[in-house]
Formats: C-alpha cells, structure tokens, sequence
C-alpha cells in the first residue's frame, strides 16, 4: 500500500503469521514508524485495565461492532455503540462512543462492515466506574495506527499516577 508520504510492507511468517511494517517518507529518505508497525501504546492495555487509570488515554486496537451492554454502559444502546477493542498482544476491552460525538460517525463508517480495523482511540473511564472490563471512547483519533505529529518529537510517554 501507498498512500501520500507512507508505504506499508505486509511480511508473512508462515500460514498464519503476518506483520505490517510501515515507512515514512522524509527528507532523509524512508523511516520506519515504529510504532504503527509494533502498535506501540504508551500504557498497555492490561495496566491501564488493573490500574483503572484516571483521564485520557491513546491507544492502537484493533475494533470491531459488538452488541455488548454490561455495567456502566447497560441500556445505552440508543445513546452509544459498543466496540470491541483489543490490543496487539491480544489484550482486551469493550469500548462505548456516544452516538453523537464529534468523532463517532467517522469511527463508524470505519467499522460498518463487521471486520476487525486498525484504529486509533482514546479512551477513559468513567468516573464512578463499576467494570474495568468496559470504558468510554472518548474520541476517535485514525483509522490505522500511523504516528500523530506530536508522536514524531522526541517527547517521552506521559508520566503514570
């Protein structure tokens, strides 16, 4: 795949083993996006469920449409779509969008044709929240888990409670 600036290399390792590797295309010539192609996250996904960690989070998942409504998000279903989400080691977590946010129908459109997607989400939990096992997304970032801008700066993960 080409797109613009970036080029991405699928390697397959045997029958059921596969890896995406993807390149920037700079002023210096091509650069790895480390953390596209490992689907680096600046917390894993298992810390931030034990930890049921305070305020907003990026993280790469793979998603998917689900029609599960459990614990804080039970009987929302006309107000949120539930998202299956689960990280590159297989970790993983229900997710809930507001119908209605900003970035939901993008999200949505994404997702619409019942695979699992590379995406880029944000995600919190609520304050009183009663399940680790299920959070809010607060905003859609990118299909796919190429790197933001602020992401290219030499600026370290931000720093755990």
């Amino acid at each position: 795949m080409n797109e613009g600036d970036y080029c991405s290399v699928e390697v397959v390792f045997g029958k059921n083993k596969r890896d995406y590797y993807h390149f920037k295309k700079t002023a210096e010539g091509l650069k790895l996006d480390w953390r596209s192609s490992v689907g680096y996250n600046p917390v894993s996904l298992p810390f931030f469920r034990t930890q049921r960690l305070k305020g907003t989070y990026l993280f790469r998942v793979w998603a998917k449409l689900t029609d599960y409504y459990n614990f804080d998000y039970n009987d929302t279903e006309q107000t949120h779509q539930s998202i299956e989400l689960r990280d590159p080691d297989g970790a993983a977590i229900t997710g809930y969008i507001r119908r209605d946010a900003s970035t939901a129908a993008a999200l949505l459109d994404v997702l619409k044709d019942g695979k699992e997607h590379g995406v880029m989400v944000e995600l919190r939990y609520p304050q009183e929240s009663k399940d680790s096992s299920v959070v809010g997304i607060e905003r859609f970032i990118a299909e796919r888990w190429r790197q933001r801008p602020e992401e290219f700066e030499a600026r370290p993960a931000p720093a755990l409670p």
